[in-house]
């Protein structure tokens, strides 16, 4: 949507095609795009970044007289969605600033919807005056679209006619299909008294907002009128205005020659451009194309990719969870089975040692219990007489008898 503190001065919605002999490699929009980016450095002179202006991002002229702004994204279908705008100061008028919107809703390689706006600001805060009057001059800043051989402006399903057209014999069923056509966003005007309203004046003034055409052959508008509906027929002497037809409830304005001479042929035309050249209909509004809402579309695009890809890491962490009990439940099984094994095992070591204890316990007391004996026997006997107990079971008594025995021996040798 258009800043309301802007006035419009000139609008244009567009659906343009590449034809079939067009520049091979380039798609529709690319092309609409290299003649927009020439036709704005070439009328402003200026030295811009294509980059910047073709894919997104903020520019400016050199000497900073040119500030704008660009955004570019591409949606699931595989279309493209291209707006920029920029604002340069007037050269007359020091509060007055000048903006212009484009934007380019691409449709297929072939196809695409070219939107334009051009805008009047007036910085009136702190004014005490009233704004300067805006001159009508003829904006020409999207007039090289019209011309280029490689792209054609489509009204419905027909070539937008460049120029007035003479209403014939030739053409009269071509003029009725466009009339019908319910895919004419553009309205189409027919003028039946060229000699007061000028078609090549009004062409030129409504370029790209109006189809015009004009016919002097009285026979020819009552032909057309057997083959229009009765809202659709058009009296000699009028200039009637074919709005595009989105529903049967549609008003097309008939205006004739009587009411044109009462408002006066200048008030007409300045009346024409304001309805059809300054003015949006709603259907218009709701479709233009801004930096803002290619903006609003590129987020949406990255919510939604986050989103799913939040989407796709909370499923893995459901499973990675899952996993993650699982073998919670098996490491809590094995730890248990390894506590029942470290008990058994505790309890069988427990088991060995106090056996060996006993044993130990046991032998010790036989050991203590041969040594007291042997000593015993050895007081008793003072040495004489002393001989080992060959049935004796410990053999370190056995060795220690030997022992004292042999050393008492010889002991009695000497003597």
């Amino acid at each position: 949507m258009l800043e309301t503190t802007n006035v419009l001065v000139n609008k244009l919605s567009m659906r343009i095609m590449r034809p079939m002999n067009g520049m091979n490699g380039l798609e529709a929009s690319s092309i609409i795009l290299d003649i927009l980016f020439r036709q704005i450095c070439e009328q402003f002179d200026a030295m811009l970044d294509w980059r910047a202006f073709a894919r997104g991002g903020s520019y400016n002229n050199t000497d900073h007289s040119l500030h704008g702004l660009s955004a570019y994204t591409q949606v699931d279908d595989g279309s493209l969605l291209w707006a920029s705008s920029f604002y340069i100061k007037d050269r007359q008028f020091t509060r007055r600033r000048w903006k212009y919107y484009f934007g380019i809703r691409q449709l297929s390689d072939d196809e695409a919807i070219f939107y334009y706006a051009k805008c009047r600001y007036d910085h009136m805060a702190g004014s005490i005056s009233p704004a300067k009057p805006d001159r009508y001059t003829r904006d020409t800043l999207a007039d090289p679209l019209f011309y280029d051989p490689n792209i054609v402006c489509m009204i419905g399903n027909q070539p937008y006619p460049v120029g007035a057209v003479n209403l014939n014999v030739a053409n009269l069923h071509e003029f009725i299909a466009m009339i019908l056509d319910k895919q004419r966003s553009i309205p189409v005007m027919l003028i039946t008294c060229p000699d007061v309203i000028t078609p090549e004046i009004m062409s030129d003034m409504t370029l790209g907002n109006l189809a015009i055409y004009w016919c002097d052959d009285s026979r020819i508008i009552m032909q057309m009128n057997t083959s229009l509906p009765r809202d659709l027929r058009t009296t000699w002497d009028t200039v009637r205005v074919f709005m595009p037809i989105y529903n049967d409830c549609v008003f097309h304005p008939c205006y004739p020659y009587e009411d044109i001479h009462r408002m006066g042929i200048d008030s007409f035309f300045n009346g024409i451009r304001r309805a059809y050249c300054e003015n949006m209909h709603s259907e218009e509004r709701r479709s233009f194309l801004t930096v803002c809402e290619v903006l609003s579309v590129r987020d949406r695009k990255s919510i939604q990719k986050l989103e799913a890809l939040n989407r796709e890491q909370s499923s893995q962490l459901i499973d990675v969870t899952a996993k993650l009990k699982q073998q919670s439940k098996e490491l809590k099984s094995i730890r248990e089975k390894i506590e029942m094994m470290s008990a058994k095992s505790q309890t069988r070591e427990i088991n060995e040692l106090e056996s060996l204890l006993s044993e130990t316990i046991t032998e010790a007391d036989a050991l203590k219990t041969a040594i007291s004996s042997l000593s015993t026997e050895l007081y008793s006997t003072m040495g004489i007489g002393f001989k080992p107990n060959q049935s004796q079971s410990i053999a370190l008594i056995q060795e220690l008898s030997n022992a004292i025995y042999a050393s008492l021996q010889c002991a009695q040798g000497r003597n």
